[in-house]
């Protein structure tokens, strides 16, 4: 499951460079990231990938771009 609160080419580039490996599939976006842990207790989805506002801008800095995953274990 992907939220991806930044919206950006970079960030969808970044769902898609996950999905080309071939070990993820996106089943679900969502606008919360609660419902990450929802779908995780359903077992509606293993992963969760959270992409925060301003994952572009923060990329293009010199600090770099933080993501996080919720996985489910």
């Amino acid at each position: 499951m992907v939220v991806d609160h930044d919206r950006s080419a970079d960030s969808r580039a970044l769902v898609e460079a996950h999905v080309s490996t071939g070990y993820f599939e996106v089943v679900s976006y969502g606008d919360d990231d609660a419902r990450i842990a929802a779908a995780l207790d359903r077992g509606d989805a293993v992963v969760g990938l959270v992409i925060p506002p301003g994952f572009s801008r923060d990329l293009r800095s010199a600090r770099g771009a933080a993501v996080q995953a919720i996985i489910d274990g």
